[in-house]
């Protein structure tokens, strides 16, 4: 029960990032066009997207990490320490477990690839001169 849960959870923001790198892939086809007349191959175009999209999700994981290790004490803070009652109970290190962490990246890694990987395998399919005219489907 709780999979199927999960699983719908992370299907939407998936569509959601698949429709927003479509929508780039079409501002990209003319790019797309060029270089496949040069001579890149399918999969050195699959591989640039892919490695992009790759490169924003490490970005994001890392300054995720680094924001939440940043703030999380003054974010966690309720302020009762000013009151004189005392601090709160809930700290940082409750709140951040690393095997978690690790999960939740991975598992938008992996997203990811999906979402990037089915317009970026689609639009290194177009041919060179649809992609140049920009006659995207």
């Amino acid at each position: 029960k709780y999979v199927i849960i999960v699983l719908v959870l992370l299907l939407i923001p998936a569509i959601n990032m698949s429709g927003i790198t479509q929508s780039r892939m079409r501002k990209r086809m003319a790019e797309i066009g060029v270089r496949k007349a040069f001579g890149a191959t399918r999969s050195e175009l699959l591989t640039q997207v892919l490695y992009e999209n790759l490169l924003q999700t490490l970005l994001g994981g890392v300054l995720g990490l680094f924001f939440y290790l940043l703030l999380s004490d003054w974010l966690l803070d309720t302020g009762t320490a000013s009151m004189g009652i005392g601090r709160t109970f809930v700290n940082a290190e409750m709140m951040f477990n690393p095997l978690i962490f690790l999960y939740a990246f991975l598992a938008c890694l992996a997203l990811n690839l999906l979402s990037a990987g089915i317009p970026a395998w689609r639009a290194s399919r177009m041919r060179i001169i649809s992609a140049l005219n920009e006659n995207v489907h």
